[in-house]
This record gives C-alpha cells, structure tokens and sequence, in this order.
C-alpha cells in the first residue's frame, strides 16, 4: 500500500490520512502515535497564505469522515475568511456539515459512533452550524432537529442548555441565510431568541404586528424591522402600538413607518390618513422627545407632506427657538426633494441666529447625495458655487462659519470640475440609528 500512495504522489502527511481512512473503514484503530500525527497535521495545515488554504479543502473533506479529524477539519475551516470559504463552497463540504450539524453520525467511513450528548458533539455541532451560516447554507435539517418544540427526544438527547443553544444559532444561521420560509411559525418558539430571529426574517404581517406585544423587548424592536422588510400595509398596526412602547422603540416605529412609503403599495398613494395624523401629532408635541418629533418629521417626508416641517423652519425664523427640531425639519426637506429646499436653506443661512443650523444648511449645498438637481427649475453644482462664493466675497466675522464655507466651496469645485465625484453616492437614510 505504501508503494501505491508513494507513486501517486503524496506527501508523507497525505499518506498518513489516507492510511487512517482505509483503517477505520476495515474498523481497525489508528495507533495513538498516527493519530497524534494527524492532530500535528491539523495545527501545521493551518493556512497561513492563499496559496496554502485551498489545496486543504480535499484532505479535509476526507478526515471530516472520520470521528477523531472532524474537531481539526473544523478548526481549519474557521480559521478561514468568509470569501475564502465561498471559494471552496462545494456539495460535498456542505454535506459533510450538515451531517455534524444535526448530528447525524451515520457514515460509511467509520463504525464508532460518537457520543450525541458530550459537549464534544455540541461544540462541533455549533461550530458546523455557525460555517453553514456564513455560507448561507443552512440546511433543512436545523429545522427539523433543533426549532421544533415539540420534539423532545433532542431535548433528551442533548439536555436543555444545549437544545437551547442549537435552537437559537440555528434560527440565526435561517436569518442570515434568508430562509424565512424555514422560520415560519417560529414567532410562537417558547425560545425568545428565536422568536428575535424569525420576527427579524420577516414573517406574516399580522404575526408580526402580535410580536409587538411579546413580553421580551428584542422581540418587539425584531418585528418592527420584521414589517419594515415585508413592505405591506399591514405594516400601518405600528401607529395603535407605539403608545406602549418605550422611547427607543417609538423612534424605531416611527422610522419604519416611514419607510413604507417606499413600499410598491405606497407608490403614487397619498398619506393613509390616520398615519399622516398619528405623525402630525407626535411633530408637535411639546412633551415628546426631539429625537422622535425629528423622526416624524422626516417620515412625514418621505410621504410627501413637507407643511409640517417648511412650518417649523419658518417658525424658527421668526421667534429663534427650537434648533434642534428646525435642524431635522430642513433635513427632511432637502433629503424628500421639496420645491421649498432652495428658498429656505438660503433663508436659514442669511437670517437664522443659530450658527448650528446654518452650518447645516451650508454642508447640504456641497453634499452629492442631496437631490438639488430633480428640483424644478433645477439648482445646479454652478449654482450652489456661485452662491457660496457671494458669501465669502460678503464678510464672514465667524471663524467656523468661514471654515465651513471654504470646505464648502472646495467640495463644490470639485463636483463641477470633476463629476464623476459625485458616483457612489446614494441618498441617505436620514435615520436617527440603525442596526449594525
């Protein structure tokens, strides 16, 4: 055997493995010193260039067959990069995965049977489950051993603690992996990790405006972005259930509430009129928050009822007050395109008292991002320089003021002399926070 493994060329290691397959497949044991070679193997394999990781991937599949390679075989696939793994992403690995995923330890290659309820099998388990995720691979199997409550010979096989943690990385490896059809029904999972993930995947409407009363808070703020990702008008149960949400989660509703209106449902629609009261009311309120009266502000926006914030801009005008309110209200005008973008930005910067909001205003006429050119009649890059350059050219006692405004102008030029800067800009989101 030795002569025939030394013809196909392999290395000594090569042989080693090889050896070891063909034993355990007779059901004869590697002696201690061969498979502590192997194990030295494993720690030497590991990549350390580009050129070393790939080659790897054949001898792995090979000793993942076997009980005591599949610990190294997973540690040298973990210590590869995502984009690495995509690479070399093939049937066969992902089989191999799946088998010690959902701890399935029938295979041809081997007759010791591993110990389902060590915290070896649970490691390897959780360590194959979190590979599957990377590749968004996540096989059926998840589903079938580990999210279904009613299965309780996993629960007896493996014990609670460890069911648990199969249960929740498996409904994270469904969301990442955008299987939600994997996760339906898994809001009403006695897990309320899982319920997180299923909600975040995105599942019934209706099921999600009911997660909006689970008692655990990371369900609540899942099924808001739940209902943002289903884009449906079902959606609009967020204004009867903001009332009893706290402070972070009304931001969230209301941000997600305005983002329906990038829904294919809202195209060409004007503002439910329950939803544009609900806003209204939450702009205005003195006793709310600034950050939720700026969030509504800018949702109203994105609907296209710009009165209330061209209101607040023209009220701060007059009496000085509310900056931090008035700095919102001109985000969301200039941000959703409003006819009143140039006229009320030119008014902030030559009359407001707050230096904040006028130098706002100036950063918007030199961001790219920001739809000047879809107003009618268009305000153009030259425009914006030749206006900017007017107010250099007027005296600037400030010294942030001129600071900004030099930036400004550079940034400006640059558009006008080079407009290729302005590609791979998107609009912004205007979004007070948002998920990492």
């Amino acid at each position: 055997m030795r002569s025939l493994l030394q013809v196909a060329g392999l290395s000594a290691e090569g042989r080693l493995i090889w050896r070891c397959i063909i034993a355990c497949s007779l059901g004869i044991s590697c002696t201690v010193s061969g498979v502590d070679r192997l194990k030295g193997w494993a720690k030497k394999a590991t990549p350390t260039t580009e050129g070393e990781r790939l080659p790897n991937l054949y001898d792995t599949l090979r000793i993942m067959k076997h009980d005591r390679g599949v610990d190294q075989a997973l540690l040298y696939l973990m210590s590869l990069r995502r984009d690495q793994l995509l690479m070399i992403k093939t049937p066969s690995l992902l089989s191999q995965l799946s088998r010690v995923a959902c701890l399935n330890t029938e295979s041809s290659s081997t007759t010791e049977t591993p110990k389902n309820n060590s915290p070896k099998a649970l490691k390897r388990a959780l360590g194959a489950i979190k590979l599957l995720s990377q590749l968004q691979a996540p096989p059926p199997c998840l589903a079938e051993r580990w999210l279904r409550p009613g299965l309780s010979s996993s629960r007896q096989v493996t014990g609670d603690l460890a069911f648990d943690l199969l249960s929740r990385a498996s409904a994270l490896a469904y969301r990442r992996g955008g299987r939600v059809d994997l996760l339906q029904g898994m809001t009403k999972h006695p897990d309320p990790e899982v319920r997180e993930h299923a909600a975040h995947a995105g599942a019934d409407p209706e099921t999600l405006c009911t997660c909006l009363n689970d008692p655990w808070r990371l369900v609540r703020f899942a099924a808001i972005r739940g209902l943002e990702k289903v884009s449906d008008p079902r959606g609009l149960c967020l204004i009867e259930t903001m009332s009893t949400l706290d402070d972070d989660l009304r931001i969230r509703s209301v941000i997600a509430l305005g983002r329906l209106a990038e829904s294919s449902w809202a195209k060409g629609q004007s503002t439910p009129p329950h939803l544009s009261q609900a806003l209204r009311e939450l702009s205005r309120a003195p006793q709310e928050s600034i950050s939720i009266r700026r969030a509504a502000l800018v949702a109203l926006a994105r609907w296209g009822s710009f009165s209330e914030a061209e209101a607040m801009v023209i009220a701060h005008l007059k009496s000085g007050g509310l900056v931090e309110v008035t700095r919102g209200a001109l985000h969301a005008i200039i941000s959703s395109g409003s006819q009143l973008s140039k006229t009320l930005t030119h008014k902030i910067i030559a009359e407001s008292e707050s230096t904040v909001l006028r130098l706002d205003a100036l950063k918007w006429l030199s961001d790219p991002r920001a739809p000047w050119e879809s107003l009618d009649p268009p305000y153009t890059t030259s425009q914006r320089l030749a206006f900017v350059r007017e107010l250099l050219k007027g005296g600037v006692h400030h010294q942030l003021y001129e600071a900004t405004i030099l930036r400004v102008l550079e940034s400006l030029e640059s558009l006008v002399y080079n407009p290729s800067a302005r590609e791979g800009y998107s609009l912004p989101s205007f979004d007070l926070e948002d998920e990492p």
